[in-house]
Formats: structure tokens, sequence, C-alpha cells
């Protein structure tokens, strides 16, 4: 847990100072940890006038693979960047989950991907895939 924590405090920290990466991969129990961060991340790369156009929030178990990738190829609109968040990763079916990954390894360079999952151990192999593409 004391590994975890200081693990999201670089976060914060890297994020506070503006070094916003393309590929979060948030995962792990700390729901109200993984919550502060995006809130954090979404006010340092998309001003409150930027929002409505620029912030996707999709749901794994509500998963529609076209609407993700309208969103991940859809550029910024009046904005320097675009943010979209996949919650419950762990609810997508195993193609899905890899049509994330696939997305994940080219996210273009006006984008910030933010994956969230409740998986601890990173058992799958896609778990894995996604947490080394985020290092």
């Amino acid at each position: 847990m004391a590994g975890r924590l200081a693990g999201y405090k670089k976060l914060f920290d890297d994020v506070r100072q503006g070094r916003v990466k393309p590929l979060y991969f948030l995962h792990g129990p700390e729901e109200h940890m993984k919550r502060e961060f995006v809130r954090e991340l979404v006010a340092v790369a998309l001003p409150d006038a930027e929002r409505a156009f620029n912030l996707d929030v999709l749901h794994g178990d509500e998963f529609d693979p076209q609407a993700f990738d309208d969103r991940m190829l859809t550029f910024p609109l009046f904005a320097a960047r675009r943010v979209v968040i996949l919650r419950n990763f762990d609810a997508l079916s195993p193609s899905n989950r890899e049509r994330v990954i696939q997305r994940a390894g080219a996210v273009p360079e006006a984008m910030t991907l933010v994956v969230e999952s409740n998986d601890e151990r990173l058992e799958t192999a896609a778990h894995k895939k996604l947490a080394a593409m985020a290092a």
C-alpha cells in the first residue's frame, strides 16, 4: 500500500508541474485516490471553458467500441488537449480490452487517456500490458 501511495504522490507532483502524460493506468482499490488524481489531472489539462467538448468519461459496463474509437480519434475542439477517461476496465470483454490496449499504444499527441481498474494484482495479460505501457 505504501508503494502505491508513493506512486500516486509522484503522479500528483508531475501533473501539478504540468507534466501530463498521454496514458495513465490507475489500478487498485484506492477509489478516493483515483478520483482525486483524475480531478487534479482534468483541472490541469483542461481549463473549465475547454471541458464541455474535450472531456469524455466512459464506463466499462456500458462500453461501446465504436464510441470509444470515435473519442480516441477526435481532435481537441478549441483546446490544446482532450481527456478520455475509461472507468471499470475490468468489466470489458477480452476483445474490448484488446481494443483499448491497441488504442492506448497510439494515443494522439493532443490527448490523454486514463484507464481505471479495481484490479490490484494485475493478474490478466491485458492488465499487465496496460500497466507496462503506462509506466
